[in-house]
């Protein structure tokens, strides 16, 4: 229950930032978007935000707090797009900027695709988003004094080992802490292959 509470109010503010950044987005030189406006205020104006993203294991929340948002600004449309899972988001995203649908939100896999993508990125320093990021998670995405993105997204890994192959090459498992330590340990391994 408390996990559900978290994801909801993750995506909110996820979908809030992501609004938030819209209105930074152009799709021509008047930085409106496709129907010519980036008025989110409520004042009656059609305005439509194009999301294209890559995080299929929350597609079905971020869609389903789009519709929230939607239902609570009748006058916003959001379109959500979701490559993921197997498909090629960075060839999805290079080929959706290639044909003149760029999106106005969208994520980028981490700081290398920053220099990518640098001429579409707005800086949000001045967003609620990023008062509310934790201490250092916004250092990848700073260019001097601006913040060019949002990380909405943590990830962990975990690496799978043959314990008897371990054992027998001498290595303890419970020994490698550091990722210097996993380097020892598979150069370790490595010269001892042929035994």
């Amino acid at each position: 229950m408390r996990n559900n509470k978290f994801l909801k109010g993750f995506m909110f503010v996820l979908i809030i930032g992501l609004i938030s950044l819209a209105g930074c987005s152009s799709n021509n030189d008047e930085g409106a978007n496709n129907n010519g406006s980036n008025d989110t205020s409520g004042s009656g104006e059609e305005v439509t935000i194009d999301i294209f993203q890559f995080k299929v294991e929350v597609k079905d929340q971020l869609e389903a707090l789009v519709k929230q948002y939607e239902d609570e600004h009748p006058n916003v449309s959001i379109n959500v797009k979701t490559v993921g899972g197997g498909n090629d988001y960075g060839a999805s995203l290079k080929a959706a900027f290639a044909s003149g649908e760029e999106p106005d939100i969208f994520n980028i896999g981490g700081p290398s695709d920053i220099a990518e993508y640098r001429d579409n990125l707005a800086d949000v320093s001045d967003t609620k988003a990023v008062e509310e990021a934790l201490d250092g998670v916004l250092t990848t995405v700073q260019e001097g004094d601006e913040i060019v993105g949002l990380p909405f997204n943590q990830e962990g890994y975990g690496l799978i080992y043959n314990k008897r192959i371990l054992d027998e090459a001498g290595i303890n498992p419970d020994e490698i802490l550091t990722y210097d330590d996993l380097e020892q340990a598979v150069e370790s391994l490595d010269s001892q292959k042929e035994d």
